[in-house]
């Protein structure tokens, strides 16, 4: 699928959450095992989506902290990230930038 608009604006609608309020503090609290499985930090996921870069659609880190439950993850700036990170899984599933290995049965209802 094309192109829907700045990430920023489509996550915004859609969660409430504004990936512009992460300070990039490198402050995030995950689970181990959840942050095993990131290739980007929290801090460069959501600055990529501020900046509508592809990398914030085509990373491991979305995938790992939307399967994540809220209790594994913080910002220290109070940022759902769960919720940033499930809004992202949706929209990369739209743009068709979706891992194969992710089924029907996991896509994220929010």
């Amino acid at each position: 699928m094309a192109d829907r608009g700045p990430l920023r604006f489509i996550v915004l609608a859609v969660t409430g959450q504004d990936v512009n309020r992460c300070l990039a503090c490198e402050c995030c609290s995950v689970d181990e095992q959840v942050q095993a499985r990131f290739d980007l930090s929290v801090s460069q996921v959501l600055a990529a989506a501020r900046e509508n870069d592809p990398r914030s659609l085509t990373n491991q880190t979305i995938w790992a902290l939307a399967e994540a439950s809220p209790g594994e993850v913080c910002c220290a700036n109070r940022l759902d990230l769960v919720t940033v990170a499930r809004a992202l899984c949706r929209e990369a599933e739209r743009r068709g930038l979706a891992p194969r290995q992710v089924s029907e049965r996991e896509r994220f209802e929010t």
